[in-house]
């Protein structure tokens, strides 16, 4: 929200806009179809690009409530590949540890968010 609030200033947009965010994000069972027939990192790699191509968008795309929204719910979307994919690699590379090993990953965004508070 805050990055689109300098142009758009309608909060009921924003509500509208977290709860399809969320529905694209539990879309995240379509990130799997594609390794049936794609390699992991064909299908990582097309996400990966996606996000990228978001980035150079998404300050243009602000000023366009229509853009914006699409863009966030792409976004959204992505993400939910993120939790789809990583820990079917990581039982493939580790085995049984995987889990483990994803659990111990997935902190870091925690300890990462606890740095960014302290810094700033």
């Amino acid at each position: 929200q805050q990055f689109a609030s300098a142009y758009i200033t309608d909060q009921d947009y924003f509500v509208l806009l977290g709860s399809v965010g969320s529905l694209c994000a539990s879309l995240r069972f379509f990130w799997s179809l594609p390794v049936d027939y794609f390699s992991f990192k064909i299908v990582y790699g097309a996400m990966i690009l996606t996000q990228f191509a978001l980035s150079l968008v998404m300050p243009y795309a602000a000023k366009s409530k229509t853009w914006y929204f699409v863009c966030v719910c792409v976004a959204f979307f992505c993400e939910g590949g993120h939790f789809t994919l990583v820990p079917a690699m990581y039982k493939k590379l580790f085995g049984d540890e995987g889990v483990r090993v994803f659990g111990v990953g997935f902190s870091f965004i925690g300890i990462a968010s606890l740095f960014q508070i302290a810094l700033f």
